[in-house]
């Protein structure tokens, strides 16, 4: 996995990519070069950046990188799920999908983009969370590699994070209406995710779309004590007043235990 100037700058929290078929928000690498050349660019209709310009000179950087599709949102804000709303309430009508990626997140090859277009055009319009497998490293290079079988994705409600949400692609109607929770720091997402994962809107995809850097706030022992926190606030508000129907889905999906992709945790 190459390691992108861009990313080591560490962009702040979110770059959203909106593509004809996929709007996507990413990290720092989909706008260096290696992923510019690729044939991933026909599949972006614009950048949509929302940076904190009280954190570092991200602005800066980007614009010594002029591009039409590039639009900076600079403004202040109070943490990761702000920053995505801010993004989402830019997207283009057109873009059917999302997706979310922090500053060490970054594409895992420079044609995901292409091969993800594929595979979602054939994904019936009631699915509303596609979930692709993820790499996790250490400095850019890939120690495992996770993709969850459906089975495991709801026995997850209670102890981790059903969905991982760099390798998920949202559909763009989710958002029409409703946002991510800001008041959350960490499990925003999961929040989300516990209030509208069912499984007949659940779809599993067979490539690896993502990788992620471990240490990062969601992984650090130093936060674990607020993600703790937060998990259990959003069982509280989220799971609990679905627990009939997340048994239900666990029950379902129970010996549904095939793995998306031929490895599945696979060391490296």
């Amino acid at each position: 996995m190459k390691t992108s100037v861009l990313r080591r700058l560490a962009l702040l929290w979110a770059v959203l990519l909106c593509g004809s078929l996929l709007a996507l928000p990413a990290a720092a690498a989909e706008v260096d070069a290696p992923y510019a050349e690729s044939g991933d660019m026909d599949y972006i209709r614009s950048y949509i950046v929302t940076v904190d310009p009280r954190e570092d000179g991200t602005a800066d950087i980007l614009a010594a990188r002029p591009d039409e599709r590039l639009n900076v949102v600079c403004e202040a804000d109070s943490g990761v799920y702000d920053a995505w709303n801010r993004a989402l309430d830019r997207i283009s009508p057109a873009s059917r999908w999302v997706m979310f990626l922090g500053a060490d997140d970054a594409l895992a090859a420079p044609h995901v983009l292409a091969q993800a277009a594929r595979v979602l055009d054939r994904v019936p319009e009631d699915i509303g969370f596609a979930q692709a497998g993820l790499e996790l490293g250490r400095g850019g290079r890939v120690r495992e590699r996770v993709a969850r079988s459906r089975a495991e994705i709801f026995r997850q409600f209670i102890c981790g994070m059903p969905l991982l949400t760099p390798a998920v692609f949202f559909r763009s109607t989710l958002f029409r209406s409703a946002r991510f929770d800001s008041s959350y720091r960490i499990a925003g997402d999961f929040a989300f995710v516990a209030e509208r994962l069912t499984p007949d809107n659940l779809a599993l995809l067979p490539f690896v779309a993502s990788y992620m850097e471990l240490g990062g706030l969601s992984s650090s022992l130093r936060f674990r004590p607020l993600l703790q926190a937060e998990r259990k606030r959003a069982l509280a508000e989220c799971v609990l007043p679905r627990a009939a129907d997340i048994v239900r889905a666990c029950i379902e999906t129970f010996e549904d235990t095939a793995a998306p992709l031929d490895l599945t945790r696979q060391s490296i």
